[in-house]
């Protein structure tokens, strides 16, 4: 396997195919939803509220748990790959891995961050209802399930972004220090 130029290709692994499947169900579900909005014509002309109550109606705790998942594989893998990458592998391979998780882990909390401000637009629509005859008053309307689900979903969005981060950062630390480690090996030579 080469690409012209000598240089095998690194295959792609389950972890990182799995990642990526999270982030094509997510943003497929996004998108869907969006468009779903967009056909409804709740973004038109009523002010922003109508866009707030429905704006995040399509995002719940089972999607962001999927995006937990994804965020911990992204962890596991780069654990793998920074404390003891296979014997077998070079450490080109190592490398390419290590970049493709911390991408990966970057696109999992970007879409930890939309799901956050989705389960926020749900929470505020579930908090407050905008009743037409008040004007530009609000009235509370609690309900529990609905607070309850968004309110998971911040968690879990939360903590989705800081693990990530966790990743990235780990990552990148790993990258630079074998980045340093071959410039150093390069001037002893």
């Amino acid at each position: 396997m080469s690409d012209g130029t000598n240089k095998p290709k690194t295959p792609w692994e389950f972890p990182e195919l799995a990642a990526i499947a999270v982030l094509v169900s997510f943003v497929s579900l996004f998108a869907s939803a969006m468009i779903r909005l967009w056909l409804s014509g709740s973004l038109y002309g009523r002010g922003v509220w109508p866009w707030v109550q429905n704006v995040g109606q399509w995002v719940t705790y089972s999607i962001t748990a999927l995006l937990l998942g994804g965020v911990g594989v992204c962890w596991w893998h780069c654990a793998r790959w920074t404390s003891n990458p296979p014997l077998s592998s070079s450490r080109t391979f190592a490398i390419t891995h290590i970049r493709r998780v911390r991408t990966l882990s970057n696109l999992l909390r970007a879409s930890t961050v939309i799901a956050a401000i989705g389960a926020l637009a749900t929470l505020a629509s579930e908090l407050f209802t905008n009743e037409p005859y008040l004007g530009a008053s609000f009235t509370v309307r609690a309900g529990a399930t609905e607070i309850l689900d968004a309110v998971s979903v911040i968690v879990f969005a939360l903590v989705g972004f800081v693990v990530s981060g966790q990743v990235t950062a780990a990552a990148t630390v790993h990258l630079n220090s074998v980045t340093d480690d071959s410039a150093v090996s390069r001037e002893a030579q």
